[in-house]
């Protein structure tokens, strides 16, 4: 009998993640990213069946911090004036 093994790597869902992080569509960019993750997981360079946040984390040692989004933005605003 042929035992077949399981490919052992990065969860489901990441692409998705991967995307709501960096604000992205999915598509290139998004893409290499998670080939990026998968190219280092192969040279054993970052861990298998990690949590999310941990290769979002890997990933923004690569590519940075995602850009803030509008509510974060308005967090740091220390005074809205409005005109009438």
């Amino acid at each position: 009998a042929v035992v077949e093994r399981r490919r052992v790597g990065l969860p489901g869902g990441l692409s998705v993640q991967i995307c709501v992080h960096y604000g992205l569509a999915p598509g290139p960019r998004s893409s290499q990213m998670l080939e990026g993750l998968r190219e280092r997981l192969e040279r054993g360079e970052v861990l298998a069946r990690q949590p999310y946040e941990y290769y979002l984390g890997k990933l923004e040692e690569v590519h940075g911090k995602p850009p803030p989004r509008p509510a974060e933005a308005m967090e740091e605003v220390s005074e809205v004036r409005v005109w009438c």
